[in-house]
């Protein structure tokens, strides 16, 4: 346990950076900024998902919306951006309706929630 809320924040903090592997390639895009941004969330998807793997106490996942319709969108993909709601619709899906997987280690047979997963057009993709 790692005691006091703040502590247990500073307790998860160490785990994600003790679990980090600078070896893989978490991320590229439109610019450094929004690599580094992009790695780091898949980075922590993969380690908070890896921390609680049955999906017992939290479900975590990663979405790639495409592009969108934001002022990181350039004149070549503006014709295909979608608008920010059309966008939201896969993160909506995924938050409320989350697939579930059948659960090797629950005793009663119930089917848990996967998790840990990179999402693209409600469809498992790899990081």
């Amino acid at each position: 346990s790692c005691g006091e809320e703040v502590e247990e924040v500073f307790c998860i903090l160490r785990k994600l950076i003790d679990q980090f592997d600078p070896e893989i390639e978490y991320a590229f895009g439109p610019s450094p900024f929004y690599s580094v941004a992009k790695a780091a969330l898949n980075a922590i998807t993969q380690i908070l998902a890896n921390l609680d793997p049955l999906a017992t106490s939290y479900v975590v996942h990663s979405v790639c919306p495409g592009d969108v319709m934001t002022s990181m969108v350039t004149r070549g993909q503006e014709s295909e951006a979608k608008e920010p709601m059309i966008a939201a619709e896969d993160v909506i899906w995924l938050a409320l309706d989350p697939p579930r997987i059948v659960c090797c280690g629950s005793a009663d047979g119930i089917s848990n929630f996967a998790t840990g997963g990179f999402w693209r057009k409600r469809k498992r993709i790899k990081f």
